[in-house]
């Protein structure tokens, strides 16, 4: 089969949409070889894939978005595509210029659920370009089944239009091993010691870190909470922390690159995920595959993330957050069961898998 992907966050996005494009692309080259991949980049990438599988297209035009908006369709035409996916819950205006058929990933719809955290023009362009994929689409492939649920209610779509296809976490924070020496340099590298509950992800309203930070007065003086990322509620923490006499406990850190997250995962006593709402919750696995107990919300999509290797609490509880950390710290024997459950759960969501199910769905 001849197979074409929007690539534009496979080229130039480093987080969630980025990965999922990456493992999902790089898996199928693996494990299907005999078809053909045409990756369409609405600019010159700043890499080329080692497959030689891969052939990358990039636009002609001068003005880049508006091809990957409003002329990949005749592109995809052109090239006499099987199949066009669109990896980002969009497809291109002009695809139904093309005879290829469509899917389209949808990962959440947070800026329907989450309205306030968006702009009304924000809202306005992602619910129109979602919809129309939603509509042109032959198959939605849905990353949970909350995220399904979300479609049906939200776009009206048809249960038998959607497929559920769960995305692993990188093999990187499964394979990553460190010598206690090392782990002990990385975390001096950003002023750390033992022990610490971690947090990885955006520091925003959705994400709800207000919340863990809340547990410090709950738990023993000698436990810190590290958090890894960024976001508009960095000031209103760090607030809290000064007036609550907890700020030399709290440690915030922006830009960490991948290769030392899971020596810090690795390190913490919990992994503590209180976000409130998420289309999937990837940092449970790369928890999971660390061997970190996780601590995340009982609602939405985390118990189809976490399955049994996570505990799960009222996020919004303060205390019984607090409870589930003092757990770990005070129950060895726990804390190894949940270890283990947690890296039997991560190891279920593998690359190979969603390639399978994948072209599983290509072929229908």
């Amino acid at each position: 089969m001849k197979i074409g992907f929007d690539a534009k966050r496979y080229f130039f996005n480093q987080t969630g949409l980025g990965n999922y494009s990456r493992t999902l692309i790089d898996s199928l080259g693996k494990y299907f070889p005999e078809n053909e991949y045409l990756l369409y980049s609405p600019k010159k990438p700043p890499f080329l894939p080692q497959n030689p599988l891969y052939k990358v297209v990039t636009p002609a035009q001068k003005i880049p978005f508006l091809w990957r908006s409003f002329g990949l369709g005749k592109q995809v035409s052109q090239d006499k595509l099987d199949i066009y996916h669109g990896l980002s819950q969009e497809l291109p205006v002009d695809i139904g210029k093309s005879t290829a058929r469509k899917i389209v990933t949808v990962h959440d719809l947070l800026y329907l659920r989450y309205p306030q955290a968006y702009t009304f023009w924000d809202r306005k362009i992602h619910a129109e370009k979602l919809k129309f994929a939603c509509k042109k689409a032959d198959t939605i492939i849905a990353i949970s089944q909350q995220t399904k649920q979300d479609i049906m209610e939200y776009c009206g779509i048809s249960d038998e239009k959607i497929q559920v296809i769960y995305q692993p976490a990188n093999d990187y924070f499964a394979n990553a091993r460190f010598l206690p020496v090392e782990k002990e340099n990385i975390l001096r590298k950003y002023g750390l010691s033992f022990p610490f509950m971690l947090y990885v992800g955006a520091i925003t309203y959705r994400k709800n870190v207000l919340s863990l930070v809340k547990t410090l007065p709950f738990l023993p003086q000698e436990v810190h909470i590290v958090l890894v990322g960024k976001g508009d509620k960095v000031a209103e923490i760090q607030h809290f922390a000064h007036k609550n006499g907890v700020e030399k406990r709290l440690h915030i850190l922006q830009n960490v690159p991948t290769i030392d997250l899971p020596a810090l995962y690795q390190s913490a006593e919990a992994f503590v995920y209180p976000s409130l709402f998420e289309g999937f919750g990837l940092p449970i696995l790369e928890a999971q595959h660390c061997g970190t107990p996780v601590i995340v919300g009982a609602t939405g999509c985390f118990p189809e993330t976490g399955g049994k290797g996570a505990i799960y609490v009222n996020q919004k509880n303060v205390e019984e957050m607090a409870f589930a950390m003092l757990s770990v710290l005070n129950e060895p024997i726990f804390k190894a069961e949940m270890s283990r459950k947690g890296r039997e759960n991560a190891a279920s969501f593998s690359a190979e898998k969603q390639a399978k199910e994948v072209f599983a769905c290509y072929l229908e």
